[in-house]
Parts: structure tokens; sequence; C-alpha cells
């Protein structure tokens, strides 16, 4: 995965994910609105940002409505911005535009934020979930109850919608064999909550180092996670990729 730091859109360089067509366009954004896919505007270069979902798509007005957010200040000093990137990390794809132009709207009866319908957006969808790399200076821990008297507590190296990489301790704990799976597994997210999941090892790999030394690492996928957990995951993520943003604008 390349970071862009291209001030003027702030999105990955990798041009074979930018959609131009605007049917297309259109399309992908009424999948949105369809799933009410949680979706971040970002904005002042990263230091705000407001949660909101796409409603609603009139291609022949050239708009797009999105949910007013739950605060008032935050929302108007979105409607303030000139520079706003919208990100979607749901469903294993990623997808993201920049918009420089939102006004506030009366739609069926309720507040709404509008904006026309983006010029080109970014879809990011890897064979495998979209993973986005988790902090390394303060990782999160994966604790995985191995047996009923072991608790084996794995840093995170990243994350996505389907599961999360792991630093294995090295020699690997032996239980932890492709297909294998654990239950009540604790994932604690700094800020928003945590998450008891079911884990079930998706691969155990080395990695080489640039010092030459050998990592051990495991993909671990998650099982059937509840609604309330998918959203603390898709949070989470969000929120990576506001700092992510705010790095590299």
């Amino acid at each position: 995965m390349s970071h862009g730091t291209n001030n003027s859109a702030a999105l990955e360089d990798d041009e074979q994910f930018m959609v131009y067509n605007r049917r297309e366009v259109a399309g992908i954004l009424r999948d949105l609105a369809k799933q009410r896919d949680m979706l971040s505007a970002v904005f002042h270069h990263g230091k705000d940002m407001v949660l909101t979902a796409v409603v609603d798509i009139d291609f022949d007005s050239d708009a797009v409505y999105l949910d007013y957010g739950p605060d008032e200040d935050s929302n108007r000093n979105l409607l303030s911005s000139e520079r706003t990137i919208f990100v979607s990390v749901a469903g294993g794809v990623k997808v993201q535009w920049l918009s420089s132009s939102i006004s506030s709207v009366k739609f069926k009866g309720s507040d709404a934020f509008k904006i026309a319908i983006p010029e080109k957006l970014q879809r990011v969808q890897r064979r495998e979930f979209y993973r986005l790399p988790t902090p390394i200076a303060k990782p999160l821990i994966c604790k995985i109850p191995v047996s009923a008297d072991k608790l084996l507590e794995v840093p995170l190296v990243d994350i996505s919608t389907g599961g999360i990489g792991v630093i294995l301790p090295d020699p690997p704990d032996p239980a932890i064999v492709k297909g294998t799976e654990f239950q009540r597994c604790i994932l604690d997210f700094p800020e928003f909550g945590t998450a008891e999941l079911v884990l079930r090892v998706h691969g155990v790999w080395a990695v080489t180092l640039k010092n030459d030394s050998t990592s051990q690492r495991a993909g671990l996928a998650f099982v059937n996670p509840r609604a309330g957990t998918q959203s603390l995951i898709q949070r989470y993520m969000i929120k990576l990729e506001r700092e992510r943003i705010a790095n590299t604008d």
C-alpha cells in the first residue's frame, strides 16, 4: 500500500484504483447508501471529523445527500470546510473522495449535508480485505486463550474488517495452527471500547526484518462478529485513516 503526500488530494497514489466515470461513481455511492455504511468526513487537515452516511443520490441534479452528525458545532465546522476527505472502510472495501463544497439542506424533512457527485473517487478492494497498519509504538494487544490455563497476548501489526495480523512469540505457540478457532479473544480499542471475538487462524509465516532477523506472524480471521463489534472495528479503522490523512496532508 502506498500512501500519497499530494496536498491537493491526500489520496493514495495508486491510479489503478481511481474511478472517473460519473455513472460508476454514482453507483458506488448508491451502494454505500443501500448498505448504510459508516462514512467519515475528515477536514481541517485531519484535525476534525464528523461521522455520517450517504442517504441518497440524485444523479440528474448532481447531488449527494448525507446524514447530519450528532454534534452541531462539528456540523457547522464541516459546513465551513473548503476541503473535506470522505472515507469509508466497510466490507473490506475502502472508498475515498475529496469534496470542496458542502451545504446544509432539508432532505425528506430532516437536516442533511449536500455535496456534488465527486468527479473521481478511489475504490480499493484487495483480493483479501483492505488492511490498515496499526500503531507500532503503542500496539494494540489481542488476548487469546489458547488453553484453559494459558492466555497468549500478541501485538497487532494490521487490521481489516475481516481480521487482524499479529506478531507471534518466537518460537510460535504450538496452539497457533492454521484452521484452529479460539473463543472469547479480547481486543481493546483505545477510545472506543473492548471487543470479545472468535478468531480463526488463517495462516502462520515468518517475516524477514531490515536487520535480517525474522519475526513470526499470524493472520487471524474474525468469525461471525456481532454487529456492534463490526461497528467498533470500522470506527477504529476510520480513526487510523484520519490519522494517516493528518500525517500526509
